[in-house]
C-alpha cells in the first residue's frame, strides 16, 4: 500500500505548533507493522520534510513544496523539480505592494508562500484574491492556497502532478494508492487515490469529496484513517 499524506493539518497542526511526538511513534508503528510505504506530500521546504522523514524513519520519496519539487532520500537529490524559478521577482513584487504587512515563509527554494497581515482581510480567499489580482499578468504562475498559506508555484506544478510522476517512475498500480489530506491544494492528488480520507478539521471542499472523513483532529485523524484502510 502507497499512502500519500499532507502534513499541515494531518500530522500536525501546523505552523509553530509543537508535535504529538506519542502520536508520531504511533504512526511509525502501525506503517513500520503493516509495510506501508508513506509519502509525504506538503508546502513545506525540503529541509523541513527531511526533518520529519527522519523522525519517522522513512526512506521514501517526499513531494516538497506543494508539488513544485520530489526529494529522494535514497539518492540524496531531487529526482523532480522545476526548471527554473521567479521567487526574487515575485518577492520583489509582493513586497512593492504591500510593504511590511506581508509575511513570507523562510527556505522556500521554487515557490512563495506566504500571509497579508493587517489589511482588513477576514479570510485567506480575500488574500488569495488579492494576490491573485496583483500577479494576473505572469503567466508562468500557478496561485492557490492551504488553511495556512497563500502558495506562489511555476504553472504545472501541484501535488497531483508530483504523485503521478512517481507513479510512473516507481510503477505503482493506481489501486495501490491511499490518501490523505485536509486542504484544496491537496484536492488533485487524493483524487487520483482509491481511497482517501481526512481529518475533522479539513475544510468543506475536501469534506465534500473524502471517501473516509474522521471524527478526530489532525495527527489522531490520521490514525484513525489508517486502522480504517488497513
Amino acid at each position: 500500500m502507497i499512502l500519500i499524506s499532507d502534513v499541515d493539518g494531518c500530522l500536525s497542526k501546523g505552523r509553530f505548533s509543537p508535535f504529538d511526538l506519542n502520536a508520531l511513534m504511533q504512526v511509525k508503528k502501525i506503517v513500520d507493522e503493516r509495510n506501508i510505504d508513506l509519502i509525504l506530500a506538503s508546502g513545506r521546504s525540503q529541509a523541513y520534510l527531511e526533518c520529519l522523514s527522519q523522525l519517522l524513519g522513512l526512506t521514501t520519496p517526499y513531494i516538497c513544496e506543494n508539488g513544485a519539487a520530489i526529494f529522494c532520500p535514497q539518492t540524496k537529490d531531487y529526482i523532480y523539480k522545476p526548471t527554473s524559478s521567479h521567487n526574487i521577482s515575485i518577492i520583489n513584487t509582493i513586497e512593492a505592494e504591500f510593504g511590511n504587512n506581508v509575511r513570507f515563509e523562510p527556505n522556500k527554494q521554487f515557490t512563495v508562500s506566504l500571509r497579508l497581515e493587517g489589511l482588513g482581510f477576514t479570510s485567506i480567499e480575500q488574500e488569495l484574491s488579492a494576490i491573485q489580482s496583483l500577479l494576473q499578468s505572469n503567466d508562468g504562475l500557478h496561485v492557490t492556497h492551504s488553511n495556512s498559506a497563500i502558495d506562489i508555484m511555476p504553472a504545472g506544478c501541484s501535488k497531483g502532478i508530483a504523485l503521478n510522476y512517481l507513479r510512473t517512475a516507481k510503477g505503482w498500480a493506481a489501486d495501490t494508492l491511499r490518501g490523505f489530506g485536509d486542504s484544496t491544494n491537496d484536492l488533485d492528488f487524493l483524487k487520483l487515490c482509491l481511497v482517501s480520507g481526512a481529518p475533522s478539521n479539513c475544510n468543506s471542499t475536501i469534506s465534500s469529496v473524502v471517501d473516509y472523513k474522521s471524527e478526530f483532529e489532525h495527527i489522531h485523524g490520521f490514525i484513525d484513517f489508517l486502522n480504517h484502510i488497513i
